[in-house]
C-alpha cells in the first residue's frame, strides 16, 4: 500500500494529515501503527488525525480487526489519550461502527466530518 502520513505538534495536539487507500485491516494497522508511535514518542495524549484524504474500502470486518490490532499490540495507555480522525463522510458506515468498537471497550477515538468538530472535542486549540 502507498500511503502517506506528515504529521505536526500545535501546543500539547500532535496533528497528522494522511492520504492513501485502505483495503483492508493491515493497511489500516500500518498507518495506526504509525499514529501511536508518534503520539508516545512526543509524550502527548491527543491527537487530530485527518483522513479525508484516506478511502476507506475495508470493510467492518477489516475495521473490527483493524481495533483488535490496536489493543493487543499497544500499550493500555492508549485507552488515556484523546484521538478525533476526521474523514470523508463517504465512509461513515465502516468509520462509525469503528468508533463505536472501541468506545464500547474504553478507547477515546472518536470519528468526525468537519475540522470544526474534531477540534472541539480536543477541547479546542
Amino acid at each position: 500500500m502507498d500511503y502517506s502520513i506528515s504529521s505536526e505538534i500545535v501546543d500539547d495536539v500532535i496533528e497528522f494529515t494522511a492520504e492513501a487507500v485502505c483495503n483492508n485491516a493491515e493497511e489500516l494497522n500500518l498507518m495506526a501503527d504509525q499514529y501511536i508511535t508518534e503520539i508516545s514518542d512526543n509524550g502527548l495524549k491527543k491527537a487530530l488525525i485527518d483522513e479525508r484524504g484516506v478511502a476507506h474500502l475495508a470493510g467492518i470486518m477489516e475495521q473490527v480487526r483493524a481495533a483488535k490490532h490496536i489493543m493487543n499490540n499497544h500499550p493500555a495507555e492508549v485507552r488515556r489519550w484523546k484521538i478525533a480522525v476526521v474523514i470523508d463522510p463517504e465512509y461513515s458506515t465502516v468509520t462509525d461502527f469503528f468508533e463505536t468498537y472501541v468506545a464500547n471497550r474504553g478507547y477515546s477515538i472518536r470519528v468526525f466530518y468537519t475540522m470544526q468538530e474534531a477540534k472541539a472535542f480536543l477541547g479546542g486549540f
